[in-house]
């Protein structure tokens, strides 16, 4: 943090994101809701992360808010969102569970909770969010449960916490509900769940063109294989491949490996 003399008072300014609270940044993600124009939300993020009044800032001169953005460059990097999964503050070492399957019941329900009372607004619901899932050690060895704290109170006191840490844990727990969503669809409905990824490697194989002879050896193949997939997914997943399936899919191979043969031929003799 900086402090420096503005407008003859004395205000302290930070200068690199690990100095920006949760709950500075969740005010700031509030105000930029309110204003649709780029440059008032820039004035937001000086407002929130400063403590100074947006109308203050809106009624000042270019020389006396250029001071302001010189000190805080960092506002033009990305938040730090590397996946954290244990952290110390205020002299205490928190652990996040690593995996959400393993989270006691009452931990789901408290953070389907959190999410839908701030209508699934991860950054103001990260503080509950946190508090649920970063637990402490205690004096057996054991990691708490929500029954030995005040989860609310803790919440608050995460508030405080630096947003690089903060979004370090919400970036770790979205990739964990990504994956669990995932594998939970896979389990409900995993003929949707398999037809959707079909649809996404047809769609990527579509924009594949040109390449060399094994290039378009493999593309085609797997289109080939897509189509024939597609037509039989049910089947696929209640059964296991028939040794006539298997020898079908070799001489398919095979002729077309032959056909690339001869077209390489071809343009060699050519």
């Amino acid at each position: 943090m900086k402090k420096i003399t503005w407008k003859d008072r004395e205000i302290t300014i930070p200068t690199k994101w690990e100095e920006i609270s949760l709950k500075q940044q969740i005010q700031v993600s509030i105000d930029n809701e309110k204003y649709t124009n780029e440059i008032t939300k820039k004035l937001a993020l000086i407002s929130g992360y400063c403590g100074i009044p947006i109308v203050e800032i809106k009624r000042s001169t270019p020389d006396e808010v250029a001071p302001l953005f010189k000190h805080m460059k960092f506002l033009g990097e990305p938040i730090p969102e590397d996946p954290l999964m244990e952290f110390e503050f205020k002299g205490e070492k928190y652990y996040v569970m690593q995996n959400l399957v393993k989270q006691e019941f009452q931990d789901f329900i408290s953070l389907e909770t959190a999410l839908s009372n701030e209508e699934n607004d991860t950054y103001k619901a990260l503080p509950m969010i946190i508090a649920i899932m970063a637990k402490r050690k205690k004096d057996n060895g054991e990691t708490e449960s929500l029954d030995d704290y005040d989860v609310e109170e803790r919440a608050k006191l995460f508030e405080d916490l630096p947003i690089s840490i903060a979004n370090g844990i919400g970036v770790f727990f979205y990739r964990n509900v990504k994956v669990f969503t995932m594998a939970s669809q896979l389990f409900s409905q995993p003929e949707k769940v398999i037809a959707m990824k079909l649809l996404e490697v047809e769609s990527t194989l579509s924009k594949s063109v040109g390449g060399g002879l094994l290039h378009r050896l493999l593309v085609a193949l797997l289109r080939i294989y897509l189509r024939f997939l597609k037509r039989n997914v049910k089947l696929l997943w209640d059964t296991t491949p028939s040794k006539s399936f298997i020898q079908r899919w070799k001489q398919t191979f095979k002729k077309f490996l032959s056909k690339m043969r001869k077209e390489k031929s071809k343009n060699i003799r050519k």
